[in-house]
């Protein structure tokens, strides 16, 4: 997933706050498969 320049800090605040329900809103994909494969090895 590519996000735009400046937004890794909202990501990881959101994240942080409510993980799950806010990833789901903020990605077309699941919660769970984003932990697994975008957020477990590279944003955060």
């Amino acid at each position: 997933m590519i996000l735009p320049k400046g937004s890794e800090a909202i990501w990881i605040d959101l994240e942080n706050q409510n993980g799950e329900q806010l990833l789901s809103l903020l990605t077309p994909y699941p919660a769970e498969e984003m932990k697994g494969e975008e957020l477990g090895t590279g944003l955060i």
